[in-house]
């Protein structure tokens, strides 16, 4: 049985379709090829995410992503994708985000095939905040009516745990064989050499690992540290990920303003694998989430889990999604979206606390080792995937 995974984004930094695509290519009897689209002006390559061959492809014609032009580069990119996967002739096209589903609905069509969708990204949301007003809630209810419409045609629907269960109660409308997927870690990425990490275990350092912008609490990460400093003069805060050119380039002048230089670092982003020798020897793990139509409600986050694995106590914003999941599991703090000076103050005290800190972090890697690990979802993942025909045996 022959899978295609399709994305209009590339694979190598999106570890939830990483453990998807190991999980097929690692069963007997499966081939598995990956085809995304390099968005941002990427050469093309071709390398393996375990037994599958990814080919990672460049636009043939890339224009700036702003404002309407986005719109055009999807296309460009849907058609790409489209051309691409033609050849593959697969069993079964796995795609992610609708864009991709959009492509693999003419491929099943036409080519017989089977069709399932990863649906982690909230697309109509994703619209509405790209393009506010009338115009983007039209447009937002227009992209999810035609998800619904082709979700409705695949065999299995996987999407993410919300506080408000939209997601997957809206697809489960269209599909009723759509599951939760937890976007949780392999345990063995946890067996990092502490070695490799340029940190101080000495130091107490407070870790942020993911995609830097506003809305996922750059300006709140940095304004805190000015407090926490106050009480740990040697306290770091190291944040690895990217974002815009010009975010990262304000993030750079605000530490600076603050005289917090010494105290910050911002690292960019750093190879998946490498990230775990990071968290080895930090001492708390950040996701500030700030109010949004999809972080408020998030229980989906991938960089919580990581942290809690690697046995730290996670400080999160007390949004109705990741702050009751924090606090149902006991292994955190959560704080208040917009106040730097108060979870500067929360951070200083669990600093001081060497018990807390255990206590919170042992709980949190027991939920990991227990429930939150991608062995448990990929059994789920599996069981609703389709599999190649076996001779029955008694």
């Amino acid at each position: 049985m022959k899978y295609c995974v399709l994305s209009h984004r590339g694979f190598s930094t999106f570890p939830r379709a990483s453990k998807q695509i190991e999980s097929l290519a690692s069963q007997e009897g499966v081939d598995v090829v990956v085809i995304g689209i390099q968005m941002l002006n990427g050469e093309s390559e071709t390398f393996n995410i375990g037994n599958a061959t990814v080919k990672h492809l460049s636009l043939p014609i890339s224009l700036p992503m702003v404002g309407p032009l986005k719109i055009v580069n999807t296309i460009i990119a849907m058609m790409t994708l489209l051309f691409a996967a033609w050849e593959e002739r697969a069993d079964v096209y796995h795609c992610f985000n609708i864009y991709a589903l959009i492509v693999g609905s003419i491929l099943s069509t036409t080519q017989s095939s089977q069709l399932t969708y990863d649906a982690s990204e909230p697309n109509g949301l994703q619209i509405r905040i790209q393009f506010p007003g009338i115009l983007g809630k039209l447009m937002s209810g227009i992209v999810n009516r035609i998800e619904g419409i082709l979700a409705a045609r695949t065999v299995a629907v996987f999407t993410v745990n919300s506080s408000d269960g939209v997601p997957f109660d809206r697809l489960t409308r269209y599909n009723s064989n759509t599951v939760i997927l937890e976007n949780v870690p392999q345990l063995s990425e946890f067996d990092a050499n502490p070695e490799d990490s340029p940190l101080d275990p000495e130091t107490k350092t407070l870790i942020y690992v993911g995609g830097v912008s506003e809305r996922k609490g750059g300006d709140i990460m940095i304004e805190a540290m000015v407090h926490v400093v106050e009480d740990h003069p040697d306290a770091q805060l190291v944040i690895i990920g990217g974002g815009t050119d010009s975010y990262m380039c304000h993030l750079r002048d605000r530490i600076e303003t603050l005289g917090i230089e010494d105290n910050v670092w911002l690292l960019g982003p750093v190879e998946y694998d490498r990230v775990p020798a990071y968290l080895a020897d930090a001492t708390v793990g950040y996701q500030l989430y700030q109010p949004g139509p999809w972080t408020s409600r998030s229980k989906a986050s991938s960089t919580v889990f990581r942290h809690m694995g690697a046995e730290l106590p996670v400080v999160v914003t007390d949004l109705p999604g990741l702050g009751e999941l924090i606090e149902d599991l006991e292994c955190g703090l959560t704080v208040p979206v917009d106040d730097p000076e108060s979870i500067g103050a929360a951070v200083s005290g669990l600093l001081a606390d060497e018990e807390q800190i255990e206590t919170l972090a042992a709980n949190g890697r027991r939920q990991v080792e227990t429930r939150y690990n991608w062995k448990i979802e990929e059994e789920r993942f599996l069981d609703h995937m389709p599999v190649p025909q076996t001779a029955d045996t008694e």
